[in-house]
């Protein structure tokens, strides 16, 4: 495979248009009591309007990525930026719960293609590991800046006005992402390309990333929706609830670029091994003390802790590719495929779990697998699941 020039142009307009498709998938987010009551749905369309984007990024990560593979990331990211415009253009003049579902499935394809495609191109051979943690840093970004940014403008505009905005803001970044030539496609060989999961499924690099996306996709919603239920039930107003989840995305923006420098000079198994580990130790805060400080700690910790291993779980699926001789954008859509079907499952569980069983008993279990995948990692990583090369 010849590598990609660096093309930091390419990268920042790589990371303007990652920032654009996380502003238009959670603009809804402060928009949905208004929607609901608008459209007039019930509680599972609500919820089915939420997790769509998820649902249809599980759908096609795994053949964007092989496609990848065959004919460049390059050329799908900028067909990403054009669902991400058509999606934010479909909301907006959405009458009804089919033309919302519409354009949040254009939405979720585009996060599927980018966050395989996009992480490719971050992450080609000569490029810096670093260039990996920006790349998560630049969703951080849009995590922060977006729920914010809709909520003021549909308050002063109207609900239309998010999503016409995100289109605006999406397609002059889009054009600019397809009309630099500063890093050229990257092309796999067919060799490579025509046996995606063979042996990547069984290689120990891939199997440790998908292990650690799969802890990413359950704390994410978890964490947040169990965090803001005890913060509510200690008597912290939603306004400082929303502080501290604000100050937890500043957390996760501040620590990815550090997490892909630290990728340039240490072996990503044992980096992987103690992002899951920080992870575990932040869950089990709540097991031991559920006051407001205390919740507080662990929604700061477990930001830095799903930052870091989300960065170190990328560059890792990236040696693991390398290792089995397997096509890099299979192998993240294999992780990203991990991630997708926990991360559906994972708030639906806690959702069912509340107020049935000790609220601490969800807290212990993810700090136990956490720390248990950061264990069988550390312990295993002079064995194979398959013959490869070294760790990195």
């Amino acid at each position: 495979m010849a590598p990609e020039r660096d093309g930091h142009a390419g990268l920042l307009t790589l990371y303007a248009l990652i920032f654009a498709s996380v502003v238009a998938d959670v603009a809804v987010v402060p928009l949905l009591p208004t929607l609901t009551a608008a459209h007039g749905l019930s509680s599972l369309e609500t919820a089915l309007l939420l997790s769509t984007t998820t649902f249809a990024m599980v759908v096609v990560t795994l053949p964007l990525g092989r496609l990848a593979d065959r004919i460049g990331a390059r050329p799908l990211v900028s067909c990403a930026g054009g669902f991400v415009v058509l999606g934010s253009i479909v909301m907006a003049l959405a009458g009804g719960l089919p033309e919302l579902l519409a354009g949040r499935a254009l939405i979720g394809i585009a996060n599927g293609i980018i966050w395989t495609a996009g992480v490719m191109l971050a992450g080609a051979p000569g490029r810096p590991a670093g260039a990996t943690g920006r790349v998560i840093a630049a969703g951080g970004t849009g995590l922060l800046a977006g729920p914010v940014m809709a909520g003021l403008l549909a308050d002063r505009v109207g609900t239309w006005a998010p999503f016409a905005v995100g289109a605006a803001l999406a397609l002059p970044v889009t054009i600019a992402f397809a009309l630099d030539r500063s890093a050229p496609c990257e092309r796999a060989e067919p060799a490579r390309a025509a046996r995606p999961r063979g042996g990547a499924h069984r290689n120990r690099m891939v199997v440790y990333a998908m292990l650690a996306t799969v802890l990413l996709g359950f704390v994410g919603g978890m964490g947040n929706l169990l965090g803001s239920v005890r913060l509510s039930e200690n008597g912290l107003s939603p306004s400082g609830i929303g502080v501290l989840f604000s100050i937890g995305a500043l957390v996760w923006i501040a620590v990815a670029p550090l997490a892909g420098r630290m990728g340039e000079q240490r072996s990503h198994v044992a980096l992987t091994a103690f992002g899951c580990a920080l992870l575990g130790a932040a869950w089990l805060v709540p097991v031991a003390d559920r006051s407001t400080v205390a919740i507080a700690a662990f929604l700061l910790a477990s930001a830095a802790g799903r930052a870091g291993l989300n960065t170190f779980s990328y560059l890792l699926a990236g040696s693991g590719a390398a290792s089995a001789g397997a096509g890099r954008g299979a192998v993240i859509g294999l992780v990203n495929l991990s991630w997708g079907v926990a991360a559906v499952i994972g708030p639906l569980a806690a959702s069912a779990a509340h107020g049935h069983i000790d609220e601490r008993v969800p807290f212990a279990i993810i700090a136990a697998l956490c720390l248990g995948v950061a264990t069988l990692m550390l312990t295993g990583s002079r064995g194979n699941l398959s013959a490869g090369a070294p760790a990195r």
